[in-house]
């Protein structure tokens, strides 16, 4: 009995976990088609307002648990139901695009980037996002810094694993290079993102 009232815990906290980053992948969707839209900085700006309504909303962002999270069960799961919402918002927000030839050059360049360029692109993300929700942690829900960190990863052109893949999912370009740039980009997004979570516990080891 005990044994089955575990599992079923553990069942119900990954419906919630694969629900809460569904909702969170098609939030990065409205994101990026507000993004797409608007090319110039106020689309940088509006972007970095789905990790605010994702954090507000208590909902689970791949980029935004690794570095917090260190289970790897719920991190996969994240990382899945991120893939699912940036589908579905694919798919029912594709009639918003109003620019498809950005998005096809948005989606080529970045096929054909250098792999390197994109992996450490893809880290200075992670050490982007995991500030942005630091700083929201740890000051009161400070939304400027959310803001201003998720600008700056845009404006410079980092590379995201979930925005990158809604891109992907919009253009239909499910091509092996697509493919590659994501898992490349969710490895430079989890070191990114661990890395920096190793540095600030140092400092508070050392009370620095």
């Amino acid at each position: 009995m005990l044994l089955k009232k575990i599992n079923n815990k553990l069942l119900l906290h990954f419906v919630d976990l694969f629900l809460k980053s569904s909702f969170a992948g098609i939030i990065v969707s409205i994101a990026g088609i507000v993004y797409i839209n608007n090319r110039d900085i106020w689309g940088s700006i509006f972007f970095s307002v789905g990790l605010v309504s994702i954090l507000k909303l208590r909902l689970k962002l791949f980029t935004g648990i690794a570095g917090f999270d260190n289970n790897y069960q719920n991190l996969l799961i994240c990382f899945c139901g991120n893939l699912v919402g940036t589908i579905c918002g694919s798919l029912i927000f594709k009639d918003k695009i109003r620019n498809f030839d950005f998005l096809n050059d948005l989606v080529q360049n970045k096929i054909d980037s250098n792999i390197l360029t994109v992996f450490f692109s893809a880290i200075a993300c992670g050490v982007f996002i995991y500030t942005a929700v630091l700083s929201y942690k740890n000051n009161c829900n400070d939304i400027l810094s959310v803001v201003f960190c998720v600008s700056m990863f845009v404006i410079f052109g980092a590379d995201h694993c979930i925005a990158n893949s809604f891109f992907y999912f919009a253009s239909k370009n499910l091509s092996f290079g697509a493919i590659l740039n994501i898992l490349i980009c969710t490895i430079g997004n989890f070191l990114g993102a661990v890395l920096c979570d190793f540095i600030s516990s140092f400092a508070r080891n050392q009370n620095v």
